[in-house]
C-alpha cells in the first residue's frame, strides 16, 4: 500500500510535537522544511542525531556545544571550548582551532631590553609583520659586551600552545695570552620543543669569556652558559697561555705550545656531555721556534692544530678555529653561522700568522699581537693572543674576549 502525505496540525499543548519511530521527513519536491520555535520555550530538543542531507539554514543564532572534554568525539565534531575561549573541531586524533590565533610571548622585566622580534613569510623571506602560514622570530642577545662571565636572564610566556624552533648558544671562551691558543666556542643545541600556553619558561644568556694576560697562568676564561627551559649549553673552554691548560667546555679551547713540559693537547669540547653533541674539541699547539697555540673548537668541527713540528722548524702558524654550524630556518632569510672557535696566536711576526678564527664569529689569532674578540651575538671563542720579546704594549700579548651567545626562538605566526 503507496503511503499518503500527512499534514502536521498544531499539537494539543501549543508548542511540542512529539515524533515517535520516524525514520524520515520528505519535503515536497523543490519546497523546504521549515522549524520555526516561536513559542516559549524557543528550543527544539533531540536526543539523538538530526541528521541533515541538504543544506542546515538558520537565520538566528546557531550554539555549539560548550565543552573542553574528548569524550565520544567523532571526526568532523565542532565545539566551542572555555578554556581557550576558540572554535575547534576534531581531526580525528585531536581538537584543533578553527579559527587563526595570532601568537606572541609576554616577556619578562630582565629580557625586555634585550628582546628583538622579526618575521618570515611561508618560504623564509624577510617581511615586516606577521603573516598567516609565515613566522614570528623572537632573538635574545646582548646589546653591547659587557662584564665576561655574566648573564641575562628572565621568562617567556607563550599565549598558545604547540611547538617551538630554539637555537641556544652560550659564550665564546677567551683566547690565551702570551703566545696563546684559541678560545672554544660556546655549546650549540637548536631543535623542536613543545610548549603550553601561559606556561612560563626560563631564558638565560651567557656572555664570553675573558681573555688571557700576559703572565704565567695566562689561560682564557670560560664563557657562561645559555639555556631555553630545559635545554643549556655550556660556555666555550678558554684558550691554553703560557704554562697553561686549556679548559673544557661546550667546545674545547685550543691547546698551548707545550712548553715547561705541559702537554699541547687541546681541551674536550661537549662536556658535559649531550645528545646531540653541543660542540667539539680545540686544537693542539706546537713548541718550539714561533710558539704558537692551537685553535679553539666550534660548532661544527674540532679546532686546527698550529702549524709546523717540534723538534724541527718549530712553529710556523697559529691553528684555525673550528667552524661554526649554520642551522636552516632559525632566522629570515639565509642560514647564519654561529659558535665558531677562535684561532691561535703565534708569539712572533716573524714565524708566521695568527690562526683564523672558525666561521661563525671565532677571533683570529694574533700574531705578536693581541690576539680578536668574538662576535657579541654569535658564541664565537677569543683568537689567541701572540709575544713582543721584551715587553711592547702592555696589552699586545693578550688573548680576546669570547663572544656572547644568544638564544633564537621561532615559531608559527598563526596557530
Amino acid at each position: 500500500m503507496a503511503t499518503q502525505p500527512r499534514n502536521l496540525t498544531q499539537p494539543n499543548d501549543g508548542y511540542n510535537w512529539k515524533f515517535n519511530n520516524v525514520q524520515n521527513i520528505i519535503s515536497p519536491s523543490g519546497n523546504a522544511i521549515v522549524i520555526s520555535a516561536n513559542n516559549s520555550p524557543s528550543a527544539i530538543n533531540a536526543a539523538l542525531n538530526i541528521d541533515v542531507s541538504g543544506n542546515l539554514n538558520v537565520s538566528s543564532l546557531f550554539k555549539l556545544p560548550v565543552s573542553s572534554a574528548t569524550t565520544g568525539a567523532a571526526r568532523g565534531s565542532i565545539r566551542f571550548n572555555p578554556t581557550t575561549s576558540s572554535i575547534q573541531f576534531f581531526n580525528g586524533t585531536s581538537w584543533q582551532n578553527a579559527t587563526a590565533q595570532v601568537t606572541s610571548l609576554s616577556i619578562s622585566a630582565g629580557l625586555t631590553s634585550y628582546a628583538t622580534i622579526t618575521y618570515a613569510d611561508s618560504n623564509n623571506n624577510s617581511v615586516g609583520s606577521a603573516q598567516n602560514g609565515g613566522y614570528t622570530i623572537y632573538t635574545f642577545k646582548w646589546n653591547s659586551a659587557t662584564t665576561p662571565g655574566t648573564t641575562i636572564s628572565g621568562t617567556v610566556t607563550p599565549n598558545f600552545t604547540g611547538s617551538f624552533t630554539y637555537l641556544v648558544v652560550a659564550g665564546g671562551g677567551g683566547g690565551g695570552g702570551r703566545a696563546g691558543a684559541g678560545g672554544g666556542a660556546g655549546g650549540l643545541l637548536t631543535g623542536s620543543t613543545s610548549v603550553t600556553s601561559s606556561t612560563s619558561y626560563n631564558v638565560q644568556v651567557g656572555q664570553g669569556g675573558a681573555a688571557g694576560t700576559t703572565g704565567d697562568g695566562g689561560v682564557g676564561g670560560s664563557g657562561a652558559s645559555s639555556q631555553f627551559n630545559t635545554i643549556t649549553t655550556a660556555g666555550g673552554g678558554g684558550g691554553g697561555g703560557y704554562l697553561a691548560l686549556p679548559t673544557a667546555g661546550g667546545s674545547g679551547g685550543g691547546g698551548n705550545d707545550g712548553e715547561g713540559s705541559l702537554s699541547p693537547a687541546g681541551a674536550a669540547g661537549n662536556t658535559p656531555s649531550t645528545t646531540p653533541s653541543q660542540g667539539n674539541a680545540g686544537g693542539a699547539g706546537v713548541f718550539g721556534g714561533g710558539f704558537a697555540g692551537g685553535g679553539g673548537g666550534g660548532a661544527g668541527g674540532t679546532g686546527g692544530n698550529a702549524g709546523g713540528s717540534y723538534p724541527g722548524p718549530g712553529a710556523t702558524s697559529g691553528g684555525a678555529g673550528g667552524v661554526g654550524s649554520a642551522p636552516a630556518n632559525i632566522t629570515a632569510g639565509s642560514a647564519i653561522y654561529y659558535a665558531g672557535g677562535g684561532g691561535g696566536g703565534i708569539a712572533y711576526l716573524s714565524a708566521g700568522p695568527g690562526g683564523t678564527g672558525g666561521n661563525g664569529g671565532g677571533g683570529n689569532g694574533g700574531s705578536a699581537v693581541a690576539g680578536s674578540a668574538g662576535t657579541n651575538g654569535l658564541g664565537g671563542g677569543g683568537g689567541g693572543g701572540g709575544f713582543i720579546s721584551g715587553g711592547g704594549p702592555s696589552a699586545s700579548p693578550f688573548g680576546g674576549n669570547g663572544g656572547s651567545g644568544v638564544v633564537i626562538l621561532r615559531f608559527p605566526s598563526y596557530v
